[in-house]
């Protein structure tokens, strides 16, 4: 009877799952209005130090990203003031978001989806009202960045930032927001993803340019800058990093071509 009981409550909760899927299919925004991020910072190691860091946030460490994505737009022509709204929430104790199962189970990635809409619900509580939840797990200082991966979720408008609780890398957090953010609303990646490297020339910031190397900016959704042949180092900042025409269009700055 036991038995019974969990495989009925294993198949209600697949049904469930997609059946979510199936009401929220994949989709790229409007655009008639401005799309409003619930910023939730998260603890992610628990140590003094997130803590500490923790306490010091505001809105304002996040309006560079805001500034960034207006000004990215504007070029496309996107009759928007601002594309997107930031909303920063107070401190997370929700617990970290479940992690991804390994490939190849469907029924796995249909508990996990289940599970992550199950904590999203428990997370969002705090009045933000946010077309796109983004939970900014911050770890800490001694944290090597290259050991994070961060997810962004398009069919969720969900994405789970990994950060470095350092003022020095705050430049760089917030490509990697940004970056995650795009995902969300339908950017693919524009990197190999076995070298890391940026794939030319949809992951170039200047792809035409007379002399290829070296590039001075980064593609967003590629995130390093090449510097020669095989070689190409992170970007530090929003100052260096755009948004190309691949990553417009599929976001719906540009119409499809």
């Amino acid at each position: 009877m036991a038995r019974q009981l969990r495989v009925l409550l294993l198949l209600i909760g697949l049904t469930a799952a997609v059946y979510a899927h199936q009401i929220e299919p994949d989709r790229i925004p409007v655009w008639d209005r401005p799309l409003v991020v619930g910023i939730y910072p998260y603890n992610a190691d628990g140590s003094p130090e997130v803590d500490e860091y923790l306490t010091r946030l505001a809105l304002q460490d996040f309006v560079a990203i805001e500034h960034f994505m207006t000004a990215q737009a504007r070029p496309y022509g996107l009759g928007l003031e601002r594309p997107f709204e930031l909303r920063l929430a107070a401190p997370s104790a929700a617990g970290a978001p479940p992690g991804p199962p390994p490939p190849g189970s469907m029924a796995a990635d249909l508990r996990w989806s289940l599970a992550l809409r199950l904590w999203r619900w428990r997370l969002d509580r705090q009045g933000l009202a946010p077309d796109i939840l983004m939970v900014a797990n911050y770890h800490s200082p001694q944290m090597q960045p290259e050991h994070l991966h961060s997810i962004g979720i398009l069919n969720m408008r969900l994405a789970v930032a990994n950060l470095v609780a350092n003022e020095a890398l705050e430049g760089r957090n917030q490509v990697v927001l940004a970056h995650e953010l795009l995902h969300t609303v339908g950017a693919n990646d524009l990197y190999n993803p076995v070298s890391g490297l940026p794939l030319f020339p949809e992951g170039y910031a200047n792809a035409l340019q007379q002399q290829r190397y070296p590039q001075r900016q980064a593609e967003l959704m590629a995130g390093r800058v090449p510097l020669q042949p095989g070689l190409a180092r992170e970007a530090h900042g929003l100052e260096e990093v755009v948004i190309g025409p691949v990553s417009a269009r599929e976001i719906g700055w540009l119409p499809p071509g």
